[in-house]
Parts: C-alpha cells; sequence; structure tokens
C-alpha cells in the first residue's frame, strides 16, 4: 500500500506546496500528493489546467519528478493516478 503519513510524505508535501505546484499554477495547474511506495514512487494526481491536456502527463511528469528526485533522493520517480481520459478526478467532487 501507499505511505502519506510520514517523514518523506512530509518532505515530498513542502516541495510540491513551495516549488512545484507555484511553477505550475502559472498554466492554472497544480498537483496532489497522493502517497509513495517503498521503491522510491511518488504517486501524484494532476488537477486544474493540467488535466486531460494531451501534453500534461509528458512536461509535468517530467519537471515534478525532476524537482522531486533533486529535492529528495529517496524519490526516484513519480507515477500519475489522475485518469485523464475521464476529465474528472474524484479527489475533487
Amino acid at each position: 500500500g501507499l505511505v502519506n503519513d510520514d517523514e518523506l510524505s512530509a518532505s515530498i508535501e513542502a516541495i510540491i506546496g513551495t516549488d512545484i505546484n507555484p511553477s505550475l499554477a502559472a498554466h492554472g495547474g497544480f498537483v496532489t500528493y497522493v502517497g509513495h511506495d517503498e521503491d522510491g514512487v511518488a504517486y501524484l494526481t494532476m488537477g486544474g489546467g493540467c488535466h486531460g491536456c494531451s501534453m500534461s502527463k509528458m512536461t509535468m511528469l517530467d519537471g515534478v519528478q525532476t524537482m522531486l528526485s533533486e529535492a529528495i533522493p529517496a524519490v526516484e520517480r513519480v507515477k500519475d493516478l489522475t485518469d485523464h481520459t475521464t476529465g474528472e478526478n474524484p479527489y475533487y467532487s
């Protein structure tokens, strides 16, 4: 299962809040941290202007992954849990 209440999660959420989302806000988007697994993968969902955009997945994941892994060596990669086909995000119903 995913862990989202440990020290690593707190660090990830801090980076998202201070670095990642402010830079995504320029495009009207944001990411939400869901949790991480024991393999160093951080799971996120995307919202706002980034959601459902065909470019968003690559652009955002690359940028977000770079920022997170540089700031937090324990994070090796990120995965997007958003279902971009629906245009609906269950976390914000």
